[in-house]
């Protein structure tokens, strides 16, 4: 009984929309970190390299103890973080520009959307002006037609009521 209950619960955690929501960011994140990374290290840091001529600060560093024969160099290689943090800086500035051209481009789609949903309300609202305006043409046509069959009658009853005084007067 409590091993179902928590395998419902565990269902019901899963099926939650953040839970999936959270899934694709991650996905979506990885794609993205791929697209950064190749842009980084196939475009950027190639152009870099010609405009640095090749400066490489890996072999930056503070030696503190040279090697010998029983131990190994010991240094402190600042040149590979001075690396580290100009390649930060490179890939913080391609995804500044891969964000704002996706929120250009999503802008856009955005204004379009709006200025699509303003054309149909526009759209409805003159379709609706029409119906009423159609409506009222044929309003005040049964009001014509209507006043048009009362006249036609009230002159039928005068012609018999004038008839049916001649007749008593010739009676």
């Amino acid at each position: 009984m409590k091993r179902r209950k928590i395998i419902d619960e565990f269902k019901t955690f899963i099926a939650r929309g953040s839970v999936v929501d959270l899934a694709c960011g991650v996905i979506m994140g990885s794609a993205f970190t791929a697209i950064t990374n190749s842009m980084v290290k196939d475009i950027i840091t190639p152009l870099a390299g010609f405009l640095m001529r090749g400066t490489d600060f890996s072999g930056f560093k503070i030696i503190l103890r040279h090697a010998s024969d029983t131990s190994a160099e010991l240094a402190i290689t600042y040149g590979n973080f001075i690396n580290a943090v100009v390649n930060f800086f490179i890939v913080a500035i391609v995804a500044f520009f891969i964000v704002k051209a996706f929120n250009r481009i999503n802008e856009k789609v955005r204004r379009d959307e709006i200025a699509k949903k303003k054309l149909e309300d526009e759209k409805k609202k003159k379709d609706t002006e029409e119906k009423e305006a159609l409506y009222r043409q044929r309003e005040i046509e049964k009001a014509r037609l209507l006043e048009e069959r009362n006249n036609v009658q009230v002159e039928l009853l005068t012609e018999i009521r004038d008839l049916l005084r001649n007749g008593k007067k010739d009676a």
